[in-house]
């Protein structure tokens, strides 16, 4: 198992405890800081109101006034200043032009302060320091904006005490103490707003800052607190690192918490339903005895749920397959009794193919189910009368096998009886009416053979029409009759043909021409009239034979759903013929092999003998005629148990019979030798005579 359930579990309690502490962690951090810059503001504006209140005495805006009217004065002499970009340059610059400017730490003062003025300019200087320190700040300052010539003027600032001393060359921008700045142009785009001129002159620093005015309201100037942000920001980081560490063991610890309760809250309850239902599932697979296994889980949540639902499907699956096996053994039982059925079935139709003197019959039946309705029969009313019978009962299985037993017994026991044709189809359609809840019925051909005319009498009731083969092959034209149990009372009109010595007659049912095959084609007539055009002249059992496998492979996988059935008849032939020109011993096979074929139901003692006459005679004609255009006419014919052979050929003058039987004992036998004297012996009669410059060869063979 890649992930666990309590893996996965302790992972998503991780997250969870990490997501909360985190937004956690920054909530706190967020308020810290607005609460650390509130009350660094606060400290700014209250160390301001204090310099504001200090500094509102008379004599320090008297000082403000005399500063100021006595810079104003030297602007109005001296509008225009040079741009500096060290400290000494500016120092050097004021202190030859303006002999009342004068450097006092690090900033310019006026050389004509009185003394009373220069003490007023260190309290004032003393305060804005105080003011730094209690606020936390970096710089104090104090000017005033003269709007008419946008200057910034700078009048006091906090650090008195501070020596600046700036190395020559040293850049202007670089010195950051504001004081070095003697004065500033605003640029136009800035407003006239304390807090623009401000936010200018510092280079964006932090800072607050206050207007002072007179009694009258008249602006004198502005009070500066420059603060900076950086101890906050040290003080938030010192802050974020004490949280962080306690978070990360609050993390650990929840965490150990989280898996803790998880373990015995869920993942305990889980494992235990996992093995429970790991051990059913193994005795399934080794088809151990099945029983229900409970993980007894009482926890009042959707594990327990889920529990009593697995103890719920365990008991449902096991009686299921207890009704599987069971069903299993009734549904053997019932395919033993429907094969005992079908072999029951089976055994009512004729046990061997006929194949006597008169005709020779073959039939092949395939159910589609065990048991089938569709049924066949051929059987001698009398020595002279050969009846044949192939059905079809309408629906499949039990019913229809049943009902297929009741309609041939009908049929066989009402032919046997001697009755004609039409009364027998009329009496089975009345008998097979009564009772007949279920609506079944059969279409049926029903012929009888006269043996001596050799005509076949037949009535097809609603069947398909039969096939004649012979030169070629054509389908019978038949009166219309009805089905057999569909309309009382209902009659039936007969047909006759003639078949001739060798025709062979084919019925089937309609399994056979309705059988269909995956793109929903049937069969057909015209496959069945091809397939016996191309084994017309095979055995009776290879024309089935390959007829079943065309529409095997015609059907495909499509199950069947319909019973097949067909059977073949062969009048049989009393006469062949063969004519041979030029022969090889190749005729011998090809003559030996018809005769088998045509009277296999001859004993075979018989024909084995007449193979050897056969065997024998013509291997002489191969051998021993030399004369070109050689041709060998035979024929055979049976009559009355007996087989009359011809034998012509049109070679030089030979009678076998002037030769006198002797034992030979040299291999070299003249002709008529060892082997005419086995065909006289097999023979019952032989003769020979010359006709017309032709040997004839006349046998008698009785069987």
């Amino acid at each position: 198992m890649k992930h666990s359930i309590k893996k996965k579990i302790i992972i998503l309690g991780a997250f969870t405890s990490l997501l909360l502490i985190s937004a956690s962690l920054l909530i706190s951090m967020f308020v810290y800081r607005n609460r650390a810059y509130k009350e660094l503001i606060q400290n700014v504006d209250r160390s301001i109101q204090e310099v504001e209140y200090n500094i509102e005495q008379e004599e320090y805006i008297n000082f403000f006034f005399d500063v100021k009217s006595k810079i104003n004065e030297e602007y109005e002499k001296n509008p225009d200043d040079p741009e500096f970009e060290t400290y000494t340059e500016k120092y050097d610059y004021f202190a030859k032009k303006y002999s009342f400017i004068y450097p006092i730490d690090g900033m310019f003062g006026l050389s004509s302060y009185k003394a009373s003025l220069q003490n007023t300019y260190y309290d004032i200087s003393s305060t804005l320091a105080s003011a730094v320190i209690s606020s936390g700040g970096n710089q104090a300052f104090i000017s005033y904006y003269d709007s008419s010539r946008k200057r910034i003027i700078f009048l006091v600032d906090s650090n008195f005490s501070i020596n600046k001393k700036e190395e020559t060359g040293k850049k202007l921008e670089e010195y950051n103490f504001l004081g070095s700045y003697y004065q500033r142009v605003v640029d136009d785009n800035n407003s006239d707003s304390n807090e623009d001129y401000w936010n200018y002159s510092i280079n964006g620093k932090k800072h607050r800052v206050t207007t002072i005015d007179d009694a009258d309201g008249n602006y004198i100037c502005d009070i500066f607190i420059q603060y900076d942000e950086a101890p906050l920001y040290k003080s938030i980081g010192e802050f974020f690192l004490t949280e962080l560490i306690f978070f990360l063991i609050a993390v650990v610890l929840l965490i150990l918490l989280f898996a803790i309760l998880a373990h015995y809250l869920l993942v305990k309850n889980v494992v235990k339903l996992t093995n429970n239902t790991k051990e059913f599932s193994n005795s399934l697979k080794e088809n151990k005895e099945l029983k229900v296994i409970d993980p007894e889980i009482k926890t009042k949540d959707e594990i327990a749920l889920l529990s009593s639902s697995f103890v719920e499907l365990e008991t449902e699956l096991i009686n299921y397959i207890n009704q599987v096996e069971k069903d299993a053994k009734e549904k053997e039982k019932i395919n033993t009794e429907l094969k005992i059925a079908s072999d029951i079935q089976l055994a009512s139709l004729p046990k061997n193919n006929l194949n006597d003197k008169n005709v020779h019959i073959n039939a092949l039946i395939k159910s589609a189910k065990e048991v089938g309705g569709d049924f066949y029969d051929y059987f001698y009313i009398d020595d002279a009368h050969l009846a044949i019978c192939i059905s079809d009962v309408s629906g499949k299985g039990v019913p229809a096998a049943l009902f297929m037993m009741k309609a041939k017994e009908l049929i066989k026991s009402k032919l046997m009886s001697g009755e004609g044709l039409t009364e027998v189809c009329y009496e089975v359609n009345n008998e097979l009416l009564e009772n007949n809840k279920q609506g079944l019925f059969i279409t049926s051909f029903i012929g009888v053979l006269d043996l001596e005319n050799k005509e076949l009498t037949f009535i097809n009731a609603g069947h398909e029409r039969p096939f004649v083969i012979n030169d070629k092959i054509e389908q019978l034209n038949v009166n219309s009759n009805f089905i057999l149990g569909g309309i009382e009372n209902f009659k039936y009109k007969t047909d006759v043909i003639k078949l001739k010595d060798g025709e062979k007659l084919f019925l089937h049912t309609d399994g056979l021409n309705e059988s269909i095959n995956c793109n929903n084609e049937e069969f057909g007539y015209e496959r069945i009239k091809n397939a016996l055009e191309e084994n017309k002249d095979s055995r009776l059992d290879q024309i089935l034979d390959n007829i079943s496998k065309d529409l095997s492979k015609f059907v495909g996988n499509n199950e069947a759903f319909d019973d097949v059935t067909m059977v073949i008849l062969e009048l049989k032939k009393t006469k062949i013929e063969f004519t041979f020109k030029s022969p090889s011993y190749g005729i011998i096979d090809e003559v030996n092999n018809k005769i088998n074929d045509i009277f296999s139901y001859i004993d075979k003692k018989i024909l084995s003998e007449i193979n050897i006459i056969f065997d024998e005679m013509l291997n002489n004609y191969v051998t021993y005629e030399k004369i070109d255009n050689l041709i060998i006419n035979i024929c055979v014919e049976l009559k009355d148990n007996v087989f009359y052979i011809d034998l012509e050929n049109n070679g030089n003058e030979f009678n076998p019979l002037t030769k006198k039987d002797k034992v030979v004992d040299s291999v070299d036998v003249e002709i008529g030798g060892l082997g005419l004297q086995l065909v006289k012996k097999l023979s019952t009669d032989i003769k020979y005579e010359r006709i017309n410059d032709n040997n004839h060869l006349k046998i008698i063979k009785k069987i």
